[in-house]
């Protein structure tokens, strides 16, 4: 089971070394240096040397590192549960039936516990029997006219007897009591252990002293970035020279030549999606030289931890995160022919470029595209594994179509692209073949989620009853750092179970507005680069000091966000949430969130989809304004989690660090505040 870690100290500069010329091999390993994990106390100390998930036998849950860090150890597979047979083990409990729980003759009844703490009725006696002796829920024969003058456990005595202080007891007469509930961020069994209430411990932020820094940017062990002196190293030094965020004269990795007048050798280009010059500029996009092409990672065949805090190779050369024009600058680079990794999420391509030394070096259009094809030009261009359960009122595929993904990677499960199509429960939309599977089979287990990059629930015109067991295993897919889009009617696997239903406050409202006013919600900073992306792709306008869009078919069904973030409000309509999304685990603090669910309560396009052929349901022609609003939500969803800070836009400059426009932010550590 993959393992992650959900609060790290910092990136500095370490050693190490690798390569792998045909594709993705293990990263270099990192040198020395102090601090280098939250427990490192810098200089002579060495670093800490954090435990592992294997070294401490956990398979799920989380442990606590040793060095200030907090390890998530997986999920267990489905029919399994994590602290079943010990803490942070997984178990595997078979669910008994009422026929089981019959003893010596006597058939089980009333309120029962199927042995994995799930109820199950097993409903009532025959004629001249009770349920219930006070012990088991068993039937008994009246006595009396009923009256066995039998006891029923109170709840201090179930709950005692059953050795819990969260969950459900038998009381012995064919009732379950509730044995308590956990406050907030417990959550019962939350430290892998049966009917105990736990959560993660709240982080502790370190300052930079604590941490062992003396420049550079550096993560406080709680999700935040934290300014180290980015120019504090004097000359003839470098910050990672010394060791991680340590000034010192070596150890720093490539560095750009000498040249002239003070002048640096830069890179500058903007993202875009995949259709190039003929597409969107891409917002959030991670673009890196690395030190050598060992030190790309290998992505994960399996949804995990991606948090912002992690994604940058900790010896790139030079790095920067792409604002909303998708402008981007690399300073003081080497030159020569280098590889340029261009990533947001799983997202990524690998390109190599041809610098001149002591200018600026100009890229193309076609040069800082996304792919268009999973492995297109070499193993390290990755699409994302991505299902879609099709609506149909709803084509969400399109999208990625549109976007540029080549027709080849939309499949059946059992194809080799990397888009998936399954058929909708209630009405579905578009189909690969007659051989298309229905969405049951994408929800039956979590093993088959977990394969997934990214699952998208689109619209199917109508409710439908979704099985408590089938969300359950969603809500442990977007725990485990998956992440889930729904629209519309898809509102169905959010709605009516915890904890997913607190994220909003639903109306139940199934009509609509033919067409309305969507407003920008700029409360906090990715809001207000949402609106700005928008005005520049020609899909905004500015009304009053507000961002606007023109939605059509706009719904009803959220009146107000709860724990969620709002993105697009009806503000002529009862102020209708139109956009929503939230990370997962909701009961963690947001530095320890892993995944993220999207809510969109209006369609890609309208129409009716059902029984289509793929690419059918398409049509020609680009991304309407609508579609692009979509557009810049599904490549959010996949990007890496961080909390939505509404107080600041990172300022994580380098030294010498120039901007090829204001939205351009180079930085040397995680996008975040």
């Amino acid at each position: 089971m993959a393992s992650c870690v959900v609060a790290i100290a910092s990136f500095g500069c370490g050693g190490g070394s690798g390569s792998d010329p045909d594709g993705p091999g293990k990263p270099g390993t990192g040198g020395s240096g102090g601090g280098d994990t939250g427990g490192g106390t810098g200089g002579g100390g060495g670093p800490c040397k954090p435990k592992t998930c294997e070294s401490e036998g956990a398979e799920c849950g989380w442990i606590a590192d040793g060095c200030g860090a907090i390890l998530i150890c997986g999920q267990c597979a489905d029919g399994q549960t994590c602290g079943f047979a010990a803490q942070n083990r997984c178990g595997a409990c078979q669910p008994k039936s009422c026929e089981d729980l019959a003893l010596d003759g006597h058939r089980a009844c009333g309120q029962q516990l199927d042995g994995c703490n799930k109820p199950i009725d097993c409903g009532s006696c025959g004629e001249g029997q009770i349920c219930g002796d006070g012990k088991r829920n068993l039937c008994i024969e009246a006595k009396d006219g009923g009256d066995l003058g039998v006891e029923c456990k109170t709840r201090d005595q179930a709950c005692a007897q059953a050795g819990i202080e969260c969950g459900a007891a038998s009381d012995g007469c064919g009732n379950l009591i509730e044995c308590g509930s956990c406050t907030a961020p417990a959550t019962c069994g939350g430290t892998g252990v049966h009917g105990k209430c736990g959560s993660v411990p709240a982080c502790e932020p370190k300052t930079c002293a604590q941490l062992g820094y003396d420049c550079g940017m550096a993560v406080d062990n709680c999700g935040t970035v934290i300014d180290c002196g980015p120019m504090a190293c004097g000359a003839g030094k470098i910050c990672g020279g010394g060791g991680a965020n340590r000034c010192g004269e070596g150890g720093g990795g490539h560095h750009g030549e000498a040249c002239p007048g003070g002048d640096l050798t830069t890179v500058t280009g903007t993202v875009y999606t995949p259709a190039g010059a003929n597409g969107d500029p891409v917002y959030g996009a991670l673009v890196y030289i690395p030190s050598s092409l060992g030190d790309i990672p290998a992505f994960p065949t399996a949804a995990t931890c991606d948090r912002c805090d992690t994604q940058v190779p900790p010896r790139a050369v030079a790095h920067a995160v792409t604002g909303p024009d998708g402008k981007f600058v690399l300073t003081d680079v080497p030159s020569g022919t280098q590889p340029l990794v261009i990533q947001i999420g799983r997202w990524r391509r690998k390109v190599d470029i041809d610098i001149q030394g002591c200018q600026e070096n100009r890229l193309t259009a076609e040069q800082t595209r996304l792919a268009k094809r999973h492995h297109e030009a070499n193993n390290y261009d990755n699409i994302p594994m991505i299902a879609v359960s099709t609506g149909d009122v709803d084509a969400l595929e399109c999208v990625i179509r549109k976007m540029g993904v080549d027709d080849r990677e939309f499949t059946n499960p059992n194809g080799t692209g990397r888009i998936h199509f399954y058929k909708g429960k209630r009405k579905a939309g578009a189909q690969i073949s007659s051989s298309t599977p229905g969405e049951a089979q994408l929800v039956a287990s979590v093993n088959t989620l977990m394969g997934y990059d990214a699952v998208l629930l689109a619209c199917q015109g109508g409710e439908t009853t979704r099985d408590a067991a089938d969300v359950a295993r969603l809500v442990d897919y977007t725990n485990a750092g998956g992440r889930v889009f729904a629209t519309h009617f898809s509102r169905d696997w959010l709605r009516y179970e915890q904890p997913f239903s607190s994220s909003a406050n639903w109306t139940g409202i199934n009509n609509g507005f033919t067409t309305a006013t969507g407003r920008i919600d700029t409360s906090f900073q990715k809001g207000r680069d949402f609106a700005e992306w928008l005005r520049l792709v020609g899909a905004g306008t500015n009304a009053g000091g507000n961002t606007e869009i023109s939605i059509t078919e706009a719904r009803q069904s959220i009146s107000t966000v709860a724990s969620a973030q709002r993105w697009i409000w009806l503000p002529n309509n009862s102020d209708h949430v139109q956009h929503m999304t939230f990370n997962t685990p909701m009961a963690l603090p947001p530095a320890q969130q892993c995944g993220r669910v999207v809510f969109s309560d209006f369609h890609v396009a309208n129409g009716s989809f059902n029984g289509q052929t793929f690419p059918r349901e398409c049509g020609s022609g680009g991304l309407t304004a609508q579609e692009k609003v979509l557009l810049f939500m599904l490549l959010d969803l996949a990007s890496c989690i961080q909390s939505e800070d509404p107080r600041c836009r990172p300022a994580c400059r380098g030294p010498a660090t120039r901007w090829a426009s204001s939205a351009a932010r180079p930085v040397t550590a995680a996008a975040g505040c």
